[in-house]
């Protein structure tokens, strides 16, 4: 309608730093729409990662008022391969790429995405995932609900991966990897064990072109994942606040999702986390008001 607000977010290179630095696997071109505040439609362009060919992915999903804790619906969801006009000495990108780490299959570990960055809100976030979390001595001693603790400490895998739009889409990928997988054993719901998943984190220092479009894909290929800033939050796409102040943590798969709302619960309540962000601790919504939400 008239009155919807409709903006379209355009990152031509997302990886910047990792262009200069030579990992080149890690640059996308990002195209993002977001309706009245939430992302509805992306394309994940990657144009270093085949050496002939330049593979692109999209998702769409249907738009839902902005108080509906429901999950998106997902409307389109997949990759499209297009000919490079000036084909890659591929030799040089299968390195960057087997430098980056191997990716064998471990559907029990927790695989955590995230860059090299030194920033101490990172670090901070890190710590707090592997030693409190993961570790079962959360801070603030918050207790589990759900009685599957053991499902809640998986091990871990940290992966270095570069450019948010990078990290964001490895959680997808995942996803799917898992999805089929379990598709191809056809194991049931009910006899197999939840499903691990991963999450990828990032201090601030991104922005709304960077995450847009690739949380629309994520949210067409699993309607179930979460993207928020550290505390917790719903990213905000508004057109005129760009930056993401307090970080990006993304999440997919049952266990990374609730692993997710532990570590935002976490540091909400954490005094030297809030000061790495750069807000105050009564700032910051308490632990029983927090929305994790898909968008």
């Amino acid at each position: 309608s008239k009155s919807d607000q409709v903006i379209i977010f355009i990152d031509p290179m997302d990886g910047t730093r990792e262009f200069v630095e030579g990992r080149i696997h890690n640059v996308q071109c990002l195209i993002g729409i977001t309706l009245n505040g939430m992302p509805v439609a992306g394309a994940v362009g990657m144009p270093m990662v085949h050496g002939n060919d330049i593979e692109i992915a999209y998702g769409l999903i249907s738009p839902r008022d902005k108080n509906e804790s429901s999950a998106a619906v997902p409307l389109l969801s997949g990759v499209k391969m297009f000919d490079a006009r000036n084909p890659l000495d591929f030799r040089s990108v299968k390195e960057c790429i087997s430098a980056s780490g191997s990716t064998e299959n471990d559907d029990s570990t927790l695989r955590v995405f995230s860059g090299d960055s030194k920033k101490p809100a990172l670090k901070f976030a890190m710590g707090c995932l592997e030693n409190n979390v993961l570790g079962g001595s959360e801070p603030g001693n918050i207790q589990e609900a759900d009685g599957e603790a053991s499902h809640l400490h998986p091990p871990m895998r940290r992966i270095v991966a570069g450019g948010c739009g990078n990290k964001m889409l490895s959680v997808q990928r995942h996803f799917q990897s898992l999805s089929e997988r379990r598709n191809e054993n056809d194991s049931s719901t009910s006899s197999s064990p939840p499903m691990v998943g991963a999450i990828s984190l990032a201090p601030p220092g991104s922005s709304s072109w960077d995450t847009a479009a690739p949380t629309a894909v994520l949210l067409a290929a699993d309607p179930d994942a979460r993207v928020t800033d550290l505390f917790g939050h719903a990213l905000v796409y508004d057109g005129k606040h760009l930056l993401n102040d307090c970080g990006v943590v993304v999440s997919s798969g049952c266990v990374a999702s609730k692993i997710h709302e532990k570590l935002c619960r976490g540091l909400c309540n954490e005094p030297e986390f809030c000061e790495a962000i750069g807000v105050e601790l009564n700032e910051v919504a308490p632990v029983e008001t927090i929305e994790v939400r898909s968008s």
